[in-house]
């Protein structure tokens, strides 16, 4: 009976597979990786680090991970790329021998030995080409991953100019929003009470700049909803609408996703530290 590895079996040995190029080039560039294994999955790799130093936390694992692997990426997008004078130059070199056996044996003309040199210049470069682009793509996806794992500890990763910052969502957020001065509810056909609203405010107020607002807006409506913070009797239409004008111009989107499908641990942990702090 023959064997068929599962989908989840066959993404990983790809997942491996690509990080053992990754690992290959970066090993060539003289540049180690202790967060990227082809042998051992996340957990396994953090279990041994574990083993290491008892002291170790995930989050510390965690945040180090993430700048070393944004080092990484950074490394790897200025290498610069190897030019055809320089990959000819390596073949002439390594294959040698078997130049100097084609000319004796096989009567290799000047021609067809420059045609044969092209033809592998041509190829190393294709493989060089696609290896920079599989080992770019998988330490993308590793930046990626860590970021969601750090996420389970409301723990959000910002980049700007080349530098990392860690913050918590929503832990400055009575220093850097005020909410006008309201004595009623302004909205009465759409927020329950007047608490309702201002939750609605501060949560505005953080996920309007958000590049993911399409799904954050989803977010706001559904869980409000669920906690019943929003009347029934406002349909995901006529939140949408409201939402989509002034002052708010949120352009959310036409259909509002499910709740399963736009809620996060962050955005769970920032609704949970305002409706705690409002009720």
């Amino acid at each position: 009976m023959e064997f068929y590895p599962s989908k989840n079996e066959r993404n990983l040995m790809r997942l491996f597979e690509n990080r053992k190029i990754a690992i290959t080039r970066l090993n060539k560039l003289g540049i180690s990786c202790p967060y990227i294994s082809d042998i051992f999955t996340y957990d396994q790799l953090y279990l041994q680090k574990v083993e290491q130093d008892f002291n170790l936390n995930e989050i510390t694992f965690l945040k180090e991970g993430i700048v070393c692997i944004f080092d990484l990426i950074t490394k790897v997008e200025n290498e610069e790329d190897l030019t055809e004078k320089e990959v000819e130059d390596q073949i002439r070199i390594k294959e040698k021998d078997r130049i100097e056996s084609y000319r004796k044996l096989d009567g290799f003309s000047e021609k067809e030995e420059k045609e044969w040199v092209a033809k592998n210049v041509k190829r190393k470069l294709e493989e060089d080409e696609g290896s920079k682009k599989t080992t770019l793509s998988t330490l993308k996806k590793e930046l990626t991953q860590f970021k969601i794992n750090l996420g389970r500890f409301n723990i959000d990763v910002s980049i700007n100019d080349g530098k990392i910052h860690f913050v918590k969502p929503g832990e400055d957020l009575n220093k850097n929003f005020q909410v006008d001065t309201i004595t009623e509810n302004p909205n009465p056909d759409i927020f329950v009470d007047l608490n309702a609203f201002i939750i609605f405010k501060k949560l505005h107020f953080i996920f309007k700049d958000s590049k993911h607002k399409l799904a954050d807006y989803s977010f706001i409506y559904r869980k409000m909803s669920l906690d019943q913070l929003i009347h029934e009797s406002c349909k995901p239409e006529k939140f949408r609408k409201w939402i989509n004008a002034e002052p708010y111009l949120a352009e959310a989107e036409p259909i509002f996703k499910t709740y399963d499908n736009c809620k996060t641990d962050i955005k769970e942990n920032i609704y949970n530290l305002i409706a705690k702090d409002q009720y």
